[in-house]
């Protein structure tokens, strides 16, 4: 089957989902707005999360369908490589400890004497330490795995583009809330 067949109609299902959810489900299903203004404090509405997801949606269909209607080429299949889901298991699990465990780490042996990392949790750089070890592995790790490719040149992309997902999540999540804490810093 050629890409034209199967990426084309992928990718207009899943932007006409994004564009659906973002016009209809959501404003018909939400209460509150992406932002919440109550009494001068800012924080994330309860459209927040599915509105980011939506569009995110939208965007990868239109970048599916627009690649799908380029040019058919036939398919090629990769057979199943069984190291492929122990890989992505050990990926996962190294990112977690390390969004876990970096930060706590760090402000133990570096931070101010005798303040905890519950103490130091919403301030930064401690804040954003472990989101970014853990975030950059993540992304970067999974971009890897699924190009099934280690070079020096797949690796600093794949190092660019975690890096700019996670500084995004950053400015999306963190600096415009006063009361939201990144993961895991809730958690402690």
């Amino acid at each position: 089957m050629s890409r034209l067949r199967s990426d084309l109609p992928l990718g207009v299902v899943a932007a006409a989902s994004g564009a659906f959810a973002l016009a209809v489900w959501i404003p018909l299903d939400v209460e509150t707005g992406v932002i919440d203004v109550w009494r001068r404090q800012t924080t994330i509405g309860d459209a927040m999360l599915p509105t980011a997801a939506a569009a995110g949606l939208t965007l990868a269909g239109l970048l599916t369908a627009a690649s799908g209607a380029r040019a058919a080429r036939p398919a090629i299949a990769k057979p199943f490589a069984p190291a492929f889901p122990a890989a992505l298991l050990a990926l996962l699990t190294l990112s977690l400890l390390l969004m876990m465990w970096v930060g706590p780490t760090a402000s133990a042996l570096y931070g101010p004497e005798g303040a905890s990392y519950r103490e130091l949790r919403d301030t930064a750089p401690w804040k954003h330490l472990g989101f970014v070890a853990g975030g950059l592995t993540m992304v970067a790790g999974l971009i890897l795995l699924a190009e099934r490719r280690a070079d020096p040149g797949a690796v600093l992309r794949a190092a660019l583009w975690a890096t700019i997902a996670v500084v995004g999540l950053i400015a999306l999540f963190d600096l415009p809330f006063d009361d939201l804490l990144l993961p895991p810093n809730g958690d402690f």
